[in-house]
């Protein structure tokens, strides 16, 4: 009986979906757990047809979108269709490391009972995935986890039957590019599970490629503040609020290191759109918006 699915959500990205396919195909001959293993494609209503895909990866399913329903929907879709105990949603263009099935296996086994295993990647910052931890309670996913490393979906392998049972609140909040995530709070508050914290690494993000489809990482993170809302009490929130802010701060003074840098009306324009979500997403009273105003003009100059 097959236990993890590894779930491909993608659009437009052709030649990168065959690599990425490959890689896996790879992976999978390496491993002893390859029977194990379900690898589906979900494509989010691209220009191109899969015949190409279906007569290559026969082993692979591949599912087609009557239309596109966005890059969130389309991830959560991937929990959707899933019918394995374990998934791991995996970007088309995220390198995955050798050795990551053995990886997974070894931590689900481990782990049996936890809701999530959030693993190590080259976007953790921190240091807090150098070492492994139970994270348990909400108070815990606020202090304990990189929301970094958290929002980089391919590290994270769930726990498929915690989160089909908060579908509604996923759906409810996919407009926040959290998708699945969005449900962490209550499936701690209501179930008797923890996430895993692991040291160990399964996939490295990649940097766009010129020319292809890719996510705004400004427009993910500005989005992805309003996941404090999630929470109960108001201590609660303050502390995500703050989680999410330090996060996004780093965001901004490297969008304002980059951008600006190519001087591109276009870009400033998308800088100032995101960093106004940022602003507008969090629940600030006025004075804190200004000063957030006034430290973002000071580093707009600065960088110039």
């Amino acid at each position: 009986m097959q236990k993890l699915s590894i779930a491909i959500p993608t659009y437009n990205r052709k030649d990168i979906l065959e690599q990425q396919l490959d890689s896996v195909s790879k992976a999978l001959q390496g491993t002893k757990y390859k029977y194990l293993v379900h690898v589906f494609i979900i494509d989010n209503c691209s220009d191109y047809q899969l015949d190409y895909f279906t007569e290559k990866y026969p082993a692979f399913h591949f599912i087609r979108n009557v239309c596109n329903i966005g890059a969130s929907g389309n991830v959560t879709r991937c929990l959707e269709y899933c019918q394995t105990e374990w998934c791991w949603v995996l970007g088309d263009d995220d390198r995955i490391e050798d050795d990551c099935i053995d990886t997974i296996f070894n931590a689900i086994e481990s782990n049996e009972n936890c809701c999530l295993i959030n693993f190590k990647s080259n976007l953790s910052m921190g240091g807090m995935n150098d070492s492994e931890k139970r994270i348990v309670g909400t108070a815990q996913l606020i202090h304990h986890l990189d929301y970094s490393n958290l929002l980089f979906i391919s590290t994270n392998v769930v726990c498929v039957k915690y989160f089909k049972k908060y579908m509604e609140i996923i759906f409810d909040m996919n407009y926040n590019m959290f998708h699945y995530l969005n449900a962490l709070p209550q499936i701690l508050r209501q179930e008797n599970t923890w996430i895993y914290r692991s040291e160990k690494c399964i996939v490295e993000n990649m940097p766009p490629r010129k020319g292809t489809v890719s996510w705004s990482r400004n427009k993910f993170y500005a989005s992805a503040a309003s996941f404090a809302e999630l929470f109960d009490t108001y201590e609660e929130r303050r502390d995500a609020y703050k989680a999410m802010t330090k996060r996004t701060e780093e965001i901004k003074t490297e969008s304002a290191r980059n951008i600006l840098s190519k001087g591109s009306a276009m870009q400033l324009e998308d800088m100032d759109f995101s960093i106004m979500k940022i602003l507008y997403s969090i629940k600030y009273n006025a004075k804190t918006r200004l000063i957030e105003a006034i430290k973002l003009y000071v580093l707009s100059r600065w960088y110039k």
